[in-house]
């Protein structure tokens, strides 16, 4: 009795915890630690910590496992299915591509933005393997309708989040509110990233209103309710991508299962899925005919000339000459925006800031290909017609067939969004999460329910003694080494709290405090290069307003001690070190002069038309007192501009282009006088 009462404690914590996954991950966000990266770190760092604690969850359930009575590995139970061989290779190939990497750091780590390095598909795949391992050794079967109405649950809440922002109703101040863009964000930051998201739940959504008919009235009106909110919040990013993933991917999934899907439906769930018909209609015409910003959306879709249709084609143009250079391994997770800098041409401005290049190739065949080659995209397509398969067979053998049709339908929606669009932290978790389900619902049928069928034999009590000790030794390592890295990441939050701190105070004026802040966030040795790099570059534009020779003087010496510190080989190192250098260099520091010129001259020949390099460039000349070649290189920044009299340009770019243009020409009315 104690013992089932142990395993029933382990089985419920690991519940809680991959439920409290599920649920907060698309919720959580900077709200009450104010950080910089306000999203994608604080998800996945949340993330990270509750994996840990799942992890340590299971590992515990195991010892405790074998220290009641001696077991063996029962093949039924512990085998390995043969495709995991594909997932492994994935996994190896990925990290095969951080050692090809031109920044290893950020291809393991994964960058600051996005966090999408080979440690982070590590925890997805862990989670992955978790659930499914889990349900192996467990004395319960996997409740896979519980994950489901957990998923459905916060998507509400993420939903009414949004629909508030459409309407002004925000309890954050953003500096871009939808009531101003036109396009909410929600929980996430990002139009598109929501709609991606939003693409995974809705056919779950569908799914709870189909096994709850035609019955029970209550929970169709819920469930209806919460897709109606769902529908909203994706009309109200206004993504393209999104709703072309929405009803072209439900099209697909109609396609695929159709020999099977239209089975044992009765008429009155006819009658819902005709509602349901007339939802979705009456939405979309609402918002084409009385929303002016929608329907000009639509109709920009077609436009390939302007707007974000035209830059794509660009983004995906250049990938694919830089693809062509690396085809197999490619360049390393994470690593796209220092391949696709090297491609930055002027009409890039005419749709998107000037200086702005992507990290991101806006296709996830594109990026597969960048970041782990032909070999990395073989391998994950790979994993996907494993998952398809089985789940076609799922279906098949009726083994929860609508949840399994759901469960494609939102993979297959999704992976059209990305055709358009690239994975974030929270879509990634859920991926890898409805793979598991599928998996978990093939193999229920098979799974061994109670961990005593392993028991072979009986050992005395002093030998279970021995084990019992040994047990406790190695569960408190093992939560030592885990809450360790628990504490790790959450430095890392801590780290991006200051740097949100140190912006706040550059934008007050308050020099002195930002000296003492970074000092803080160096104390906690999180070994980000973007921390050095954003303050380096934020200290060197401010560098003018100095008012005191302390001030300088202090500036000078803590900017001497940084740029040593700033190794990575990538286009922004080289960039803003070759600032650095101009900043500190004096007549009594040649050399810095020398290096600020070399780290300059490396960045323009990674970015040849990038008009902030030569313009650089033009002020350490101008600060050498070389008038003539300061003056050539801010008359090349010109004509690294685009025309603003180009038709396709829309207000806030000409803008760019223009306030960039009027600090060239005061360079110049400098170099003149």
């Amino acid at each position: 009795m104690k013992k089932f009462s142990i395993i029933r404690i382990l089985d419920l914590l690991f519940e809680i915890n991959y439920l409290a996954i599920i649920f907060l991950l698309p919720l959580y966000f900077a709200v009450w630690l104010k950080n910089n990266n306000i999203f994608e770190l604080n998800k996945i760092i949340l993330f990270k910590i509750l994996i840990w604690l799942l992890l340590l969850i299971f590992l515990a359930k195991i010892i405790y496992l074998l220290t009641q009575k001696l077991v063996v590995i029962n093949k039924k139970i512990l085998a390995i299915p043969k495709y995991f061989i594909i997932l492994i290779l994935f996994l190896l190939t990925l990290s095969i591509s951080v050692y090809f990497a031109q920044d290893r750091f950020v291809a393991f780590y994964g960058s600051y933005n996005r966090q999408q390095g080979l440690a982070s598909y590590f925890f997805y795949i862990l989670f992955f393997c978790l659930l499914l391992f889990n349900t192996k050794i467990s004395n319960t079967r996997f409740n896979c309708n519980k994950i489901v109405i957990t998923i459905v649950l916060s998507s509400f809440f993420v939903s009414i989040y949004g629909i508030a922002q459409k309407f002004g109703f925000d309890f954050i101040s953003w500096t871009e509110p939808a009531w101003l863009t036109g396009r909410v964000t929600s929980s996430f930051g990002q139009p598109n990233y929501l709609a991606s998201y939003l693409l995974l739940v809705i056919p779950l959504t569908l799914y709870l209103i189909c096994r709850n008919a035609p019955r029970r009235v209550f929970a169709i009106f819920f469930w209806c309710l919460i897709l109606i909110s769902q529908l909203l919040c994706l009309f109200f990013t206004y993504s393209r991508g999104g709703l072309i993933g929405l009803i072209v991917g439900l099209i697909i999934t109609v396609l695929i299962v159709k020999q099977n899907i239209f089975k044992k439906i009765n008429f009155k769930q006819i009658i819902i899925a005709f509602l349901l018909f007339i939802i979705f209609v009456s939405i979309g015409l609402v918002c084409y005919y009385k929303i002016d910003f929608f329907r000009e959306r639509v109709r920009s879709s077609f436009d390939f000339q302007s707007g974000s249709g035209a830059i794509r084609i660009k983004f995906w143009k250049a990938s694919l000459s830089a693809i062509k250079e690396k085809p197999f391994f490619g360049y390393g997770l994470d690593n796209q925006g220092e391949v696709l800098v090297k491609y930055y041409q002027k009409d890039w401005a005419i749709y998107s800031r000037v200086n702005d290049y992507p990290d991101r190739a806006h296709n996830l065949i594109l990026d597969i290909l960048l970041t782990s080659g032909i070999v990395g995209l073989i391998f994950y397509l790979s994993w996907l017609f494993v998952i398809f398969k089985i789940g076609i067979k799922n279906i098949k053998e009726n083994k929860s067939k609508f949840l399994t049709i759901a469960l494609l339908a939102s993979i297959i929606c999704y992976f059209i969004s990305l055709m358009f669009n690239f994975e974030i932290v929270t879509t990634a978790v859920y991926l890898w999460l409805f793979f598991a389900l599928i998996i978990i619902i093939n193999n229920q049928a098979e799974i061994i329910d109670k961990p005593e069928s392993l028991i072979i034999a009986k050992r005395g009590i002093l030998f279970r003694i021995f084990k019992v000790f040994l047990a406790i030794i190695l569960v408190i390592v093992v939560a030592g080494l885990i809450f360790w890295r628990i504490n790790k990441d959450i430095k890392y939050l801590i780290a991006d709290h200051y740097l949100q701190q140190i912006r706040q105070a550059f934008f007050s004026k308050n020099y002195f405090e930002t000296y003492v802040l970074f000092g803080y966030l160096q104390e906690l040795d999180v070994k980000v290069n973007y921390y050095d790099l954003y303050y380096g570059d934020m200290l060197v534009n401010n560098f003018g307003n100095f008012d005191t020779v302390t001030l300088t003087r202090i500036g000078k010496k803590i900017l001497e001690k940084l740029v040593k510190n700033l190794k990575s080989n990538n286009f922004e190192t080289f960039f803003i070190k070759g600032k650095i250098y101009t900043t500190i260099a004096d007549d009594k520091d040649q050399q810095y002069f020398v290096l600020a010129e070399e780290n300059l001259k490396q960045a323009l020949k990674t970015s040849p038309e990038m008009p902030k390099i030569y313009q650089a460039l033009a002020n350490l000349y101008l600060k050498k007192k070389d008038y003539k070649l300061a003056k050539d290189y801010f008359n090349q920044a010109l004509n690294c501009l685009p025309d603003v009299n180009n038709k396709y340009l829309n207000t806030q770019h000409r803008q760019f282009i223009e306030y960039e243009k009027y600090n060239i020409l005061k360079g110049l009315e400098g170099v003149r006088n």
